[in-house]
């Protein structure tokens, strides 16, 4: 995990910049389900989303404007060997398998804030754009309502099914 330690205290990246922030840019959330936490928090143009799963392969926190899957904006995060991985992808359920596909420019936007893994779960912290490279698609703006969407695998290929997948509405 990135990590700072001062006097015993361990404060990640993220807990910083959450630090630096004043209590009227903030605007937070958590979700529980199927053994997954997802939390976000705004930051002026973006959205800083903790992920917490279960297994060995990739975790998933997506949004939409609409139940379902067609255009939803689906953040994959990964850590393997060290090394941390997070891909925005957009979904079109009208063109052949895969029905996702990553979205080239705004993953460039995308910061990984801190990363750990153990034998049985990873916890990726990163920072996304709220607004989406495709028009249509959901703008991440504080106080709008939106599908949460929420997975993970037990592979690291962003391509392979989740292992489990759930969805609630929420209020970014």
């Amino acid at each position: 995990m990135l990590s700072l330690s001062k006097k015993g205290i361990l404060v990640s990246i993220a807990g910083v910049i959450m630090g630096m922030m004043s209590s009227k840019s903030l605007q937070a959330g958590t979700v529980n389900k199927i053994g997954m936490q997802v939390s976000w928090q705004h930051q002026r143009s973006f959205l800083i989303l903790t992920v917490k799963g279960p297994g060995r392969g990739w975790v998933l926190a997506g949004f939409n404007n609409r139940s379902g899957l067609q255009n939803a904006r689906l953040f994959f995060a990964s850590v393997l060997n060290g090394r941390t991985r997070v891909e925005e992808h957009r979904t079109d359920l009208h063109r052949p398998a895969p029905f996702h596909f990553p979205v080239t420019r705004q993953n460039s936007r995308i910061e990984v804030l801190s990363a750990s893994r153990d034998s049985t779960s990873q916890t990726i912290v990163f920072r996304v754009p709220v607004t989406p490279e495709i028009r249509d698609q959901i703008n991440l703006k504080s106080g709008r309502k939106a599908q949460l969407i929420i997975a993970y695998s037990n592979s690291h290929d962003f391509y392979h099914h989740s292992a489990r997948r759930t969805s609630t509405w929420i209020t970014l």
